[in-house]
């Protein structure tokens, strides 16, 4: 290959990078803290599942109150202010063994706790037509056992686990019991594998996430959540036809 060819390539994956990166980069990422004196983010380190930088996260850390409360405008992993604004409600923030020594550590090691009283959280006026719900489990549960049980959540009126009703599923409440049997600190949670990490697709600008209090064993916990957008059908087939032209471009310039 040619230098000018190298350099055409260059150009062209560039832009294929880019075109790629705007279509699946958009997401929003909140963590729920326990103490706001010693789990405040340092920032530009890629924590929870996805790695996102620890800057473009919306946490409670320094709210009024971290048990229940409203924020507004949360940005989005390029650190752009949103129109969307989340509720949360829950009997008080809670700790497990994790600790803090870093920003990764920070995020899982407090969450919003279930004793005496539901977990709600409620975001409005999210910004994408269609997207995935991340929610990050912790519990202090983990102290006396590896696998704890994790009470079903309610996404927009479904269960996250499946079913008609509620289900328990064993889950690692801390990540370093996570690293310790998977080899690595988020692991997908789901009715027959066990995690610290559950998925759920859904619609609209509205997003609602309950505990049914008392439905099961177990214990309900959210140590964050992530809102990461799906993009539309037609936008996908752009995608590819996007890396379709780059190999054919590729193709026709190593053989001419």
């Amino acid at each position: 290959m040619s230098k000018q060819q190298v350099i055409g390539f260059s150009s062209m994956a560039v832009a294929v990078f880019a075109l790629t990166s705007s279509i699946w980069a958009n997401s929003i990422s909140l963590n729920f803290s326990e103490n706001s004196s010693n789990q405040a983010f340092s920032g530009g380190e890629n924590i929870g599942p996805l790695n996102t930088d620890s800057r473009t996260w919306n946490t409670t850390n320094g709210q009024p109150n971290l048990s229940f409360g409203t924020m507004n405008n949360l940005i989005d992993n390029n650190g752009n202010p949103t129109t969307a604004s989340v509720t949360w409600n829950s009997a008080n923030p809670w700790w497990n063994e994790d600790g803090t020594g870093d920003d990764q550590h920070r995020l899982a090691v407090g969450y919003l706790d279930d004793t005496n009283e539901a977990i709600s959280v409620t975001l409005s006026d999210i910004p994408y037509a269609m997207y995935r719900v991340y929610g990050l489990y912790s519990s202090d549960q983990s102290w006396d056992a590896t696998i704890v049980q994790a009470q079903d959540m309610q996404v927009n009126g479904t269960w996250v686990f499946g079913g008609v009703t509620s289900t328990s599923v064993n889950a690692y409440g801390s990540i370093t019991d996570c690293l310790a049997e998977t080899g690595q600190y988020w692991s997908h949670l789901d009715s027959t594998t066990p995690g610290n990490y559950w998925t759920f697709d859904t619609t609209g600008p509205a997003l609602s996430i309950v505990q049914s209090p008392n439905a099961d064993p177990g214990r309900a916990a959210i140590s964050g959540l992530i809102i990461v957008e799906i993009p539309e059908p037609a936008t996908s087939m752009l995608c590819g036809i996007a890396f379709v032209f780059l190999g054919a471009w590729i193709v026709r310039k190593h053989h001419g």
